[in-house]
């Protein structure tokens, strides 16, 4: 199957400073919104798990910012990439999904479980570098639908 993508795939990046005192306080990270295929988006982290992952992994989603703006027949589709990058390029942990988004559910979507905590924790892992984790989206098809009944 073709698809016809009306804009290229974009990348984005955040690095979280001090990763090891966030991880320590338990609190989820959001970063700054940036925009895609004419919506905005931001990636949600849980340094310690969410839901599945609590307590095991790391949790990595991708946010639709302003979701309850969408009408009750509106929908977003996006198909994206969530990486854990590390030192060695081949191996970054990677998940690629494909998920509607609407204004009725909670409006992050991604992998509770993308990857364990202790390789977020070890040192020798590097994924970690300097106190410092990045994190990246790649959103490589984002179009809006709306649904006739």
């Amino acid at each position: 199957m073709r698809t016809k993508r009306d804009f290229p795939p974009k990348d984005f990046a955040i690095r979280i400073k001090q990763f090891s005192l966030l991880a320590e306080k338990h609190e989820k990270y959001e970063s700054f919104t940036f925009e895609a295929g004419g919506y905005k988006w931001r990636i949600r982290l849980h340094p310690n798990g969410y839901g599945p992952g609590k307590g095991n992994s790391l949790s990595v989603y991708l946010q639709l910012i302003e979701a309850e703006k969408l009408g009750p027949t509106e929908k977003v589709w996006a198909n994206f990439e969530l990486r854990v990058l590390n030192i060695d390029k081949d191996r970054h942990v990677r998940d690629t999904f494909s998920h509607w988004y609407t204004f009725k559910e909670f409006h992050a979507f991604g992998q509770h479980m993308l990857m364990p905590l202790e390789d977020s924790r070890e040192p020798f892992k590097d994924f970690v570098v300097n106190d410092t984790l990045t994190v990246e989206a790649e959103l490589l098809f984002v179009t809006g639908a709306k649904v006739v009944s």
